[in-house]
């Protein structure tokens, strides 16, 4: 992944090349329309992308969160920032909504200035997502820093959202007498690993105790769901894929617990 540098527009951060086609397009829909066009969504890290695919799956928002290694908006997406969600100045919902006048003016002149409308799994109901596919994002970025190769990650770092709900289910099925306290100690890496075990992954030592054999058997079953499996690398080293997949898997598997 790339460091990226960003222009802020209307509070947002915007990638440079993006936001430099944004201010062209903004100008010449001022032209046409006399209303100015404004960024209300543009990059999103990680956490922020993986919270609202969060509420999206749980049902607290009607908004088509996409998961953060699928969306334009985030910064791990497959093609790095070139979401942005607009509006304009009119009074009415103008650019937000598909169809409407001040849109049609907008999709006739975005494709010169690099954006179209939409994407993967873009609904109708979203006439504010636009994406630029032309700018070169990432163009001034460095490369990221590997992790240590003999890292042993936190557990926090895999797990931040799901362990009160995975204790709920360890607690009813795994033999864990702890506190639901969504703090992963040994008692609840115990139980954790008496799971793990349990779904196939057999050499792992039972000893209450992280590390990146845990985190490798996690991997291992997290990639053989049936539904939204892990396909990142089974390398004990959980990132941003890891804890992405675990946040939903704590959505479809251990809410009800």
């Amino acid at each position: 992944m790339a460091n990226y540098l960003y222009d802020i527009i209307d509070g947002q951060r915007v990638e440079k090349n993006v936001a430099k086609d944004f201010r062209g397009m903004a100008a010449e829909f001022y032209k046409l329309t006399g209303c100015t066009l404004h960024v209300r969504s543009g990059t999103r890290t990680f956490e922020e992308q993986a919270a609202g695919r969060r509420d999206y799956l749980a049902g607290r928002t009607s908004v088509v969160w996409a998961d953060p290694y699928e969306s334009s908006h985030c910064e791990v997406g497959p093609a790095g920032p070139r979401a942005l969600d607009l509006y304009d100045s009119g009074k009415d919902a103008g650019v937000t909504v598909y169809g409407s006048a001040r849109w049609t003016v907008l999709k006739g002149i975005a494709a010169k200035h690099g954006f179209q409308w939409g994407g993967w799994g873009v609904p109708k109901s979203e006439g504010w997502h636009w994406e630029n596919h032309r700018a070169r994002v990432g163009e001034y970025g460095i490369p990221a820093s590997p992790p240590p190769v003999n890292a042993v990650p936190s557990p926090n770092v895999m797990l931040a959202w799901a362990w009160k709900g995975i204790q709920k289910m360890l607690k009813r099925y795994y033999g864990y007498y702890g506190a639901i306290d969504g703090k992963p100690g040994p008692l609840t890496i115990g139980a954790f690993q008496r799971f793990i075990k349990a779904k196939g992954y057999r050499n792992l030592k039972i000893d209450g105790k992280w590390g990146p054999e845990t985190a490798k058997g996690a991997q291992v079953w997290l990639s053989k769901r049936p539904s939204n499996p892990y396909r990142g690398a089974i390398d004990g080293i959980p990132g941003p894929a890891t804890a992405s997949s675990w946040a939903t898997a704590e959505n479809e598997n251990f809410r009800a617990f």
